[in-house]
């Protein structure tokens, strides 16, 4: 009985540990656009607004769908409830004479996926600058900022520990 105990303690506390490495964010480098605020102290850190964080990345989509239903018939008689001598493939009522309707049907099939669903607006977020760059050249500009992505807290802005940081043209609104 106990070595069973044991075995489940040691198999939750394996859960539980995969489980906080699966939440830890990527250290794989992020650039995000925006503008930057703040003045670097305590009160009003630097902080940078208007950021369109980048999508994760998508799983593999499943493939197309292969090949269809090939050929179609080839007309070899008259269409149910067709008169006695219209034309094969004819509809019921119509005239007979005119040639042979029956050819190809069913074409090949779907390889080709449907078409892609418009995506959702991307919410623009705010993120606190951490990694003791002097941003003081760039306040109130537009700027690009290379780094890694913090884990989003409960509250409060999520941070992005900046690696390198550029201005890039364009207009900032005061906020």
């Amino acid at each position: 009985m106990k070595l069973v105990f044991l075995g489940v303690g040691i198999v939750g506390a394996t859960a539980l540990t995969f489980s906080t490495f699966a939440q830890a964010p990527s250290p794989m480098p992020v650039k995000v656009l925006g503008c930057l605020q703040g003045d670097g102290s305590e009160q009003k850190p630097w902080f940078i607004s208007g950021v369109a964080l980048p999508a994760p990345v998508p799983s593999a989509a499943p493939g197309g769908g292969g090949r269809g239903g090939g050929r179609g018939g080839g007309g070899g008689g008259a269409a149910a409830g067709a008169p006695a001598g219209a034309a094969p493939g004819a509809a019921p009522g119509a005239a007979a004479g005119g040639g042979q309707a029956g050819g190809r049907g069913g074409g090949r099939g779907g390889g080709a996926a449907a078409p892609a669903v418009p995506a959702a607006p991307v919410p623009l977020v705010d993120l606190l600058l951490t990694g003791g760059i002097n941003m003081s050249a760039w306040r109130g500009m537009k700027i690009e900022v290379e780094g890694t992505l913090a884990p989003k807290p409960a509250t409060g802005l999520q941070e992005i520990r900046i690696t390198s940081a550029r201005s890039v043209q364009g207009v900032c609104a005061p906020k």
